[in-house]
């Protein structure tokens, strides 16, 4: 039986679904599942709203373009399941939490998300070296993960949030070491 559950986003148990061209991740991924199954959490793997709005074949975007009524809905729905768990889980008193993201999405950003001014035709644009140099990491929540925290908002729920990032995982590792350690010493209960 898990000691508490964590919500991942996608990408942790499946890198196949990032953008093609991503980094290799599988180092990382292998990390993050080693470490959360020594502290016996139970896994939800959150869906991947970017792969199931635009699919395998999509090109990176920024949180501008995906901060729109249409995609801010898609992320709903896909919320509501996430929160139903997350609420069976907390009535049968078994501790949740944390949320675990990725720094830098669009979607999936913790504390830091892409943004600029990046969207257009592509062909025969003079700009576009302007507006891809011009994308650059914010500090602000990817456009799913604060659709998510607003869904669990709405039902009294909180989750703390760890933000993975990719290119220097270190420190988040460490962060996310200490955080399952001292949820164990503290019998499951979720710490501030």
């Amino acid at each position: 039986m898990p000691d508490q559950i964590v919500f991942l986003a996608h990408c942790f148990l499946n890198p196949q679904a990032k953008i093609q061209g991503s980094p290799d991740i599988a180092d990382l991924c292998e990390k993050i599942l080693s470490m959360l199954g020594e502290h016996k959490c139970g896994i939800i793997q959150l869906p991947c709203p970017e792969l199931l709005h635009g699919g395998l074949s999509r090109w990176g975007q920024t949180r501008s373009q995906y901060d729109s009524v249409f995609f801010r809905r898609h992320c709903e729905n896909l919320a509501e399941t996430i929160v139903d768990q997350a609420e069976e889980y907390r009535q049968h008193q078994i501790p949740i939490g944390p949320i675990i993201g990725v720094e830098g999405s669009p979607s999936c950003g913790v504390n830091l998300t892409c943004d600029g001014p990046w969207g257009g035709e592509l062909s025969e644009n003079d700009h576009l070296l302007y507006k891809i140099r011009a994308v650059k990491l914010v500090p602000r929540r990817g456009v799913f993960m604060e659709v998510l925290q607003s869904c669990l908002g709405r039902r009294s729920i909180t989750l703390d949030e760890i933000g993975i990032v990719e290119s220097d995982p270190e420190e988040s590792l460490h962060k996310l070491q200490v955080y399952l350690s001292k949820v164990k010493l503290q019998g499951g209960k979720k710490y501030e």
